[in-house]
């Protein structure tokens, strides 16, 4: 008797140890033909156009190949919605590099990979809650979003057990014990590039002559070179800030006009915000710097020499001073910055005065004019009242009449004016004003 199942065909048999071992065989058989498959055809489609496997130069950045996920099951099948792909440069120990297009499968595969057979090595005598446990703080898709050019996340530096995430500012990568990858790619300068493409083939050329020197392992000459970009980010956007800040300063002390006014607030606008990028920078290295545990976990080369040991949490020199040299780089931005703002608002302080000062000497002004048209008006109201036209009392008219009298009356109302303007004077004079 026998039936069916996809492209096996099972016997039923008397003994049915015998029939359960013929299919564990058939299956186990069928997964191996499909993993050789999938890593001939990636083998294969790996190294794209411009760049030279044999040699391992870098050559012409064209544009990213394109990873196709060959898995016929996630792929193929029919309905099934194509994964969203990551341009990244993949990074390897010798130097090589390549300009990729890919998913996060293929990231975390390779992650979960040396991972995955670590446990494997150890996975006698423990069971499989503790394996669970164990596996728990791998590489996840959840981080993925930390790297993504799409998603505007908050600077960290997160530790897994097989790689370490780094999102700092501008600079996104996934650090594995054998290669680093480097994504967005839009956001990165040449400056930064080449800091990073550096330091690791200075790693590799210590690690070709490791005898004559001490040898740092790849995840500590990568996770350099994405410090040492980032200091460089940030110093060198501070030092422009400080140069544009100065010369608003500078022109401040002679000019007050409006366009001063706010190109004065806007630069104050932008060092807040940088300030502010700087100081969450540095929470996430000292936080680091702090956690024993975490700075331990980032021996990956060491960790996956040893699967079966666990690092001391204390016996973390050489990260902590790596980690240490660069946040004293970047608590000496902070407090550069903290000063320049300081004298930013010292001058904004003495621009209010200026400004204050000003309104006051339009104040005086205002009430100089306001005296004088008072006086004024005083003799408006005398020669009001002479011109009148109205009846004169009969003694009136019997009063001489010459033109004599005009000129000292006038003269009188003169007099009264200027004297009324001396007593003004000399009671701003008095009061200080």
């Amino acid at each position: 008797e026998s039936f069916h199942r996809g492209s096996l065909t099972i016997r039923r048999s008397d003994s049915f140890q015998m029939e359960e071992t013929t299919v564990e065989e058939s299956v186990l058989g069928l997964r191996l033909r499909r993993v050789s498959l999938q890593r001939q055809i990636h083998s294969e489609a790996a190294v794209e156009p411009g760049w030279d496997a044999d040699d391992g130069k870098r050559l012409t950045l064209g544009a990213p190949h394109e990873y196709l996920d060959l898995d016929p099951i996630s792929s193929e099948a029919p309905g099934t919605r194509r994964e969203h792909l990551l341009e990244c440069i993949e990074i390897f120990p010798n130097g090589d590099t390549r300009a990729r297009s890919i998913p996060r499968s293929y990231i975390l595969g390779i992650a979960k990979e040396s991972e995955a057979s670590n446990a494997i090595h150890n996975s006698k005598g423990i069971k499989k809650r503790a394996m669970r446990q164990q596996l728990g703080n791998c590489l996840q898709f959840r981080d993925f979003r930390q790297v993504d050019p799409a998603f505007l996340g908050k600077p960290t530096i997160s530790v897994r057990r097989n790689a370490i995430v780094v999102a700092l500012l501008e600079i996104r990568a996934i650090l594995l014990f054998n290669r680093c990858f480097l994504f967005n790619l839009d956001g990165l300068s040449k400056l930064q590039m080449d800091m990073i493409f550096s330091r690791i083939n200075d790693g590799r050329e210590s690690a070709d002559g490791a005898e004559h020197g001490q040898h740092y392992d790849f995840e500590f000459c990568a996770l350099e070179g994405l410090l040492q970009a980032l200091t460089t980010k940030l110093e060198r956007d501070f030092n422009q800030m400080n140069d544009e800040i100065l010369r608003w300063v500078d022109t401040l002390a002679n000019i007050l006009f409006t366009p001063v006014l706010e190109g004065f607030r806007a630069s104050k606008g932008k060092l807040n915000r940088m300030l502010t990028k700087i100081e969450e920078n540095q929470v996430v290295l000292d936080t680091l710097l702090d956690d024993d545990e975490e700075m331990a976990s980032m021996y990956l080369t060491e960790l996956h020499r040893n699967p079966g040991s666990m690092r001391n949490t204390i016996d973390h020199e050489e990260m902590e001073m790596l980690l240490e040299n660069y946040v004293q780089v970047v608590d000496d931005i902070s407090i550069r910055g903290n000063v320049l703002l300081e004298s930013l608002q010292d001058a904004e302080s003495l621009v209010e005065l200026r400004l204050d000062a000003l309104q006051n000497r339009l104040l005086l002004v205002n009430l100089i004019i306001q005296s004088v048209a008072f006086v004024v008006a005083f003799g408006n109201m005398v020669a009001a009242t002479f011109g009148m036209n109205m009846l004169l009392p009969p003694e009136w008219s019997e009063l001489p009449t010459s033109k004599y009298y005009f000129y000292g009356v006038s003269a009188f109302i003169l007099f009264m004016m200027i004297l009324g303007l001396a007593g003004v004077y000399l009671w701003t004079i008095r009061s200080g004003i």
